[in-house]
């Protein structure tokens, strides 16, 4: 796979993101895919996108769609409040059986959909066009993207995942899953999760037509709701 144009290695440390998965991101955000009851059907059984594709999804909203990370947030206000539904009744079971709740069903979209077609020998996405690569400029360097995260980082900081960060916030879903299996540390979670679903809910009616006024503890939810999903590692990432 060509590696991508103006993407920096700093998005993910791993690797560079290549074209094909760039695309694929970009199809899902410019036709509105996201919404598809398909696609997120899909997102629910995967918890989102893997922490790659999740953070290249808000840094394309972010770069190349105003500045704003409203599908990202629209998606993550959805996940925390099914994963505070989910830890609600998972606490109420011994941790064996109630962690199944927080487990992926399903692979990562973008995972999925470059594996199919690098199969099947034929990748639409392998090629972009003039334009596609032009739409892709605002990218480098992340600079929105890297200022919004940093902005808030005051705040995820002190939320982030005990076990990722040192933060007070509750244990990322990684880490739930492979963590601590004492009830009380995931009460706590709970109660975080469940906060966290109403700062993010906030923060997305504020980027609506006369949405309510937020401060930093809302402008902050959506990292901590895409660093819950799958580990605080990409933000720490953006600012390095």
């Amino acid at each position: 796979m060509a590696a991508a144009p103006h993407v920096p290695r700093a998005l993910l440390r791993e690797r560079p993101l290549q074209v094909d998965e760039l695309r694929q991101v970009w199809s899902m955000l410019d036709g509105g895919a996201i919404m598809v009851a398909d696609v997120r059907h899909q997102l629910w059984r995967s918890w989102g996108l893997c922490r790659r594709h999740g953070w290249a999804f808000a840094a394309m909203e972010i770069e190349c769609r105003g500045g704003r990370p409203f599908a990202t947030t629209v998606l993550h206000e959805d996940l925390i409040a099914r994963a505070a539904r989910a830890m609600r009744r998972a606490c109420r079971l011994p941790w064996p059986v109630g962690r199944r709740l927080l487990l992926e069903r399903g692979p990562c979209l973008t995972c999925d959909f470059i594996e199919m077609v690098q199969r099947a020998g034929d990748n639409p996405l392998a090629h972009p066009g003039a334009g596609w690569l032009r739409a892709m400029r605002p990218m480098e360097g992340l600079r929105r993207t890297m200022a919004l995260v940093a902005a808030t980082e005051p705040v995820w900081q002190r939320r982030a995942c005990p076990l990722c960060l040192d933060g007070g916030g509750p244990l990322c879903r990684p880490h739930l899953l492979d963590g601590p299996t004492d009830h009380p540390h995931h009460l706590r979670s709970l109660s975080a999760l469940e906060d966290l679903a109403g700062r993010i809910a906030r923060f997305g009616r504020s980027m609506t037509w006369r949405g309510p006024t937020v401060g930093p503890e809302e402008r902050a939810a959506w990292v901590e709701g895409l660093a819950w999903t799958g580990g605080w590692a990409g933000a720490v990432d953006l600012l390095r």
